[in-house]
């Protein structure tokens, strides 16, 4: 994939929200879209319309999963 023109961008899909910025991934999950009786922590509401570009990238890097890694293939 091509490298971020920017020091952060954002991805979404319904089953998690991809953050990276200055090279550290962060992501949020989709606790309602994943199956098989997996625990997460309590909910936690939103509101981004309430706040600044700055203070959501804060919420972010304070409550999202931090260092993540992708995978994109299994060896069999």
């Amino acid at each position: 994939s091509a490298a971020p023109r920017a020091a952060s961008e954002k991805v979404e899909c319904p089953l998690f929200t991809l953050y990276r910025n200055d090279g550290r991934l962060y992501a949020a999950v989709n606790a309602k879209a994943v199956g098989g009786g997996k625990a997460f922590g309590a909910e936690q509401s939103v509101s981004p319309k309430t706040l600044s570009a700055s203070e959501k990238v804060k919420r972010w890097q304070d409550i999202w999963f931090s260092n993540v890694s992708i995978v994109t293939s299994i060896a069999p």
